[in-house]
């Protein structure tokens, strides 16, 4: 094609015309109301999941000590920790 002078560039019309649906100025509803209900929707599930993994893990460790509990934790964290930003 080569190159083109700019007053052919500005010559021509800067808009094409629409290829697609004619869709002026209207909203999907459905899609909206979809993406709303998403935002709305999934903080509520992480919520409920974290409770009900703060539950299940309260209840796994409800007859030990707090040391118990803590050195179940603290050990593998110390050690992922460690691993994660070892340098090679």
């Amino acid at each position: 094609m080569g190159l083109r002078h700019p007053v052919e560039l500005l010559a021509r019309p800067l808009r094409r015309p629409c290829r697609c649906k004619p869709c002026k100025g209207r909203l999907v509803w459905s899609g909206l109301l979809k993406t709303a209900g998403a935002i709305v929707m999934s903080p509520e599930i992480g919520f409920v999941l974290a409770l009900l993994l703060v539950l299940i893990v309260s209840w796994l460790f409800v007859h030990q000590t707090p040391f118990a509990a803590d050195s179940t934790f603290s050990g593998p964290a110390i050690r992922f920790g460690l691993a994660l930003f070892a340098r090679p």
